[in-house]
């Protein structure tokens, strides 16, 4: 992720907005095929401080941005710590972050020795392979718990899958590049489904109102940028509306209306830092009934009008 600076020109890739069609001209990709990337920094001599990640693009830790594919982050030393949407949560050598598509990542802390080696795919390309039962099964869980502890084998495992894709996705001659992922995919969906069957629940709420608390939380992050209404999350959780509100203010001491204001926030935020959208457009994406609504809005929770966070954001 933190490698981001153009292969011949010296022009930085913005990375507010994660194409993997950008991610794939970086430098630190080994290799790539149409809507799938592998990538890794475990030689690199560049330590990741402050200093070179503010050099690096238009990332920046603490900035909201989404990310427009599924990525695997693998961390074979240091530690990073993440929210995505509304959660957060940190990577350890020896775990993996799963990143769904469509998720707002926040970058809390990166320490300068991270070393991690990552693969990334697009929905298109995913849907081009045969459907695959295992791995459905894996990201089904790590939908909502997307850190997952390896073993030191099954880290060796995926990591010897994975030098096997990158080495000949890099090969011009080898032809059969998607039939290749779709494999090293399997093998690694079959090593972490076995990790998740035989791994207990990390955080496990104690009772019924912790565990409503969180699928709330989890389900405003799946859905909040479209989806508002207070009866359309009491539904999903088969309870009244009063009822979810009285127990989400009781636990967190945020009503649900605040949970799904900072989702929205995250949101526009994300968006806004990509420069080829309109505010227009922005509020349209948000379904803002018109640009004065989510003006209005964006001001409320934030200070700041959307203009005045896009002049910010870019100092």
């Amino acid at each position: 992720m933190a490698s981001c600076k153009g292969p011949d020109n010296g022009n930085h890739v913005s990375i507010d907005e994660l194409n993997i069609e950008e991610i794939a001209r970086i430098d630190s990709v080994i290799g790539s095929e149409k809507g799938f990337i592998a990538s890794d920094n475990l030689e690199s001599t560049v330590s990741l401080n402050s200093d070179y990640i503010d050099s690096i693009g238009e990332f920046k830790v603490g900035a909201p941005f989404k990310i427009r594919f599924t990525m695997m982050l693998f961390c074979v030393e240091g530690e990073m710590e993440v929210q995505l949407n509304l959660v957060s949560h940190t990577l350890r050598s020896g775990e993996m972050l799963m990143v769904i598509e469509g998720t707002v990542v926040v970058g809390l802390r990166m320490d300068p020795d991270l070393r991690m080696f990552i693969m990334g795919y697009t929905r298109s390309f995913i849907n081009s392979l045969p459907p695959s039962r295992l791995t459905n099964k894996a990201l089904d869980h790590l939908l909502d718990h997307p850190v997952v502890r390896l073993g030191a084998k099954e880290m060796e495992d995926i990591y010897s899958t994975y030098k096997i894709i990158s080495h000949r996705l890099s090969e011009d001659g080898f032809e059969l590049k998607n039939e290749l992922v779709w494999a090293g995919l399997q093998m690694i969906g079959c090593i972490l489904t076995n990790c998740l069957n035989d791994s207990p629940e990390v955080e496990v709420p104690v009772n019924r109102k912790q565990l409503m608390v969180r699928d709330f939380i989890r389900l405003v992050g799946r859905y909040g940028a479209s989806q508002r209404s207070i009866p359309f999350y009491a539904q999903k959780l088969c309870v009244s509306p009063k009822y979810l509100g009285q127990i989400v203010t009781e636990i967190t001491e945020m009503t649900p209306r605040n949970w799904i204001c900072r989702q929205v926030v995250l949101e526009a935020k994300a968006l806004l830092d990509n420069p080829a959208l309109t505010v227009q457009q922005v509020s349209e994406a948000l379904n803002f009934a018109n640009q004065s609504f989510f003006g209005t809005f964006f001001r409320r929770h934030t200070g700041i009008s959307p203009k005045e966070y896009r002049l910010r954001s870019n100092i």
